[in-house]
C-alpha cells in the first residue's frame, strides 16, 4: 500500500475516534474514486459502524440506531451524480435531514435538469459541511473550462481535497466546496486567468447542475455479468473489462466493484473512471439465440 494511501487510512480512523468519543459529526475531506474504495473497505471492516447504501436516486438507507452507541457513515458530494464526495460520519442520535440537501427531481427519459430549484424546498442542512460557490463571468467573457477554475483555485494555496465537483456552464460554474473555506474564497478569489470573476455562496438546495445529455444504448449480453455489461456501454474488450473490475476503477451504485462475476439489475448504475456513467435501464428477454437483450441510458 502507497504512503498516501495509509495516512488516508489512519486520518480516516481518527475521524471515526472523533464521531465516537465525542458524539458528533465528523467528515474527511474530498476523495476520489480510488480514495473513496479504500475507506469503503474500511469502513466495512468495522463493526461499530455502519455504511450507509446510496440509491439510484440520490437517496440513503437509514436504519434507527438510535441509543445503540453505533456511528452510522456515508459518501456525500452534495448531489447524486456527485463524483467527488466526502466521507460523513453520523453519531446515533443525529438526523440524516441534518446532512442532506432536498433531492432534485429529473424532468424527461433523456435528460436530467436540476435548474428548477424554486420546485425545491429550500432550507439550510445546518449541519452539513458543504456549500456551493456560485461563480458567474461578464457577458462577452471567454467561456471557462474545467481545467481554468481548478487552476485559478490551486494558485490560491487552495487543496484539490477542498474542492468537489465543478459543474461548468456557459455564463460560469457551480463549484461545491467545504464551507470553511468560503469566507476565503469570496474575499480573494476574483480572476481565473484573466476572466473576472462575480461570486455568491449558497445553500445546496441552490445547486445547479444544468442539463445532462443521456443517449440509449441497446445492446444484447450473454449474461448480465459486470465484466461483460462493462463491456458492452462502454465499448472495451472483455478481456479490458475484466482488467478494469480487477483494478478497482469500476463502481457500481457508488460503490466499488472488484468481481467480474457480480450480477446486475435494472436501475444498476454503472461508473468506469475515464470513461463515463451509465445506468442499466431495462433488461426485456432473450433473443433466439439466448442473449439478453439490455437498455442502458449513457450519460455523455
Amino acid at each position: 500500500m502507497e504512503k498516501e494511501d495509509k495516512i488516508l487510512l489512519a486520518v480516516i480512523e481518527d475521524k471515526i475516534r472523533q464521531c465516537s468519543n465525542n458524539y458528533t459529526i465528523t467528515n474527511t475531506v474530498f476523495l476520489d474514486l480510488h480514495q473513496r474504495m479504500l475507506a469503503e473497505n474500511l469502513c466495512r471492516s468495522s463493526r461499530d459502524l455502519i455504511l450507509l447504501t446510496e440509491h439510484i436516486d440520490g437517496s440513503y438507507d437509514n436504519p434507527d440506531i438510535s441509543g445503540s452507541g453505533r456511528i452510522r457513515a456515508l459518501f456525500y458530494g452534495g448531489y447524486p451524480d456527485a463524483e467527488r464526495r466526502l466521507l460523513i460520519f453520523l453519531p446515533d442520535y443525529a438526523s440524516l435531514s441534518d446532512i442532506i440537501a432536498p433531492l432534485p427531481e429529473q424532468k424527461t427519459p433523456n435528460t436530467v435538469s436540476y435548474t428548477d430549484t424554486a420546485a425545491v424546498k429550500k432550507r439550510d442542512s445546518g449541519d452539513c459541511p458543504l456549500s456551493v460557490l456560485k461563480v458567474r463571468t461578464a457577458k462577452g467573457s471567454r467561456k471557462l473550462t474545467h481545467r481554468d477554475y481548478l487552476g485559478s483555485l490551486m494558485s490560491l494555496g487552495i487543496k484539490r481535497d477542498m474542492t468537489g465537483d465543478i459543474i461548468v456552464r456557459e455564463d460560469g460554474a457551480d463549484i461545491i466546496i467545504l464551507k470553511e473555506i468560503s469566507d476565503f474564497l469570496l474575499v480573494n478569489y476574483e480572476k481565473a486567468g484573466r476572466t473576472a470573476l462575480s461570486l455568491t455562496s449558497a445553500d445546496l438546495s441552490c445547486l445547479d447542475t444544468g442539463t445532462v445529455n443521456i443517449e440509449e444504448k441497446r445492446d444484447t449480453v450473454a449474461s448480465l455479468r459486470l465484466d461483460g455489461l462493462v463491456s458492452s456501454v462502454f465499448g472495451l474488450s472483455r478481456g479490458k473489462a475484466q482488467e478494469a473490475v480487477k483494478s478497482g476503477i469500476v463502481f457500481v451504485n457508488n460503490a466499488a466493484a472488484l468481481k467480474p462475476n457480480l450480477q446486475l439489475a435494472e436501475g444498476d448504475k454503472l461508473v468506469l473512471r475515464g470513461h463515463g456513467k451509465a445506468v442499466l435501464r431495462e433488461i426485456s428477454g432473450k433473443s433466439r439465440k439466448d442473449r439478453i437483450y439490455v437498455i442502458f441510458d449513457r450519460y455523455l
